[in-house]
């Protein structure tokens, strides 16, 4: 990552516009950067992006997983009719359930 390169220069003197020229970014960008990565050593930078990685796996499989589930509720919507319907078909099974003695 370029911050690696570019917080400890500056803490040893090279003035901003320099560094935002060496590295082809904006003032902008070297502030936002030093406000979010300030003070961050190596070690805590990368796993801060490790955890940011964590949580982008996270949410694209709870994504998933909600699309899988109203997939679902549609179908079965679509097959057994109403909700009314699917009341009368869980209390069947149960009675068959119970029948067996399971």
């Amino acid at each position: 990552m370029i911050q690696w390169i570019i917080f400890p220069k500056n803490e040893s003197g090279v003035p901003v516009a320099d560094l935002c020229r060496e590295h082809g970014i904006s003032y902008a960008t070297y502030y936002n950067w030093r406000s979010k990565y300030g003070g961050m050593d190596a070690s805590l930078m990368s796993e801060m992006k490790a955890m940011a990685e964590e949580n982008r796996h996270l949410k694209k499989m709870y994504a998933e997983m909600a699309m899988q589930n109203e997939l679902l509720k549609d179908v079965l919507g679509k097959m057994y009719g109403p909700p009314r319907y699917c009341k009368v078909l869980v209390d069947d099974a149960s009675a068959c359930v119970n029948v067996s003695g399971l």
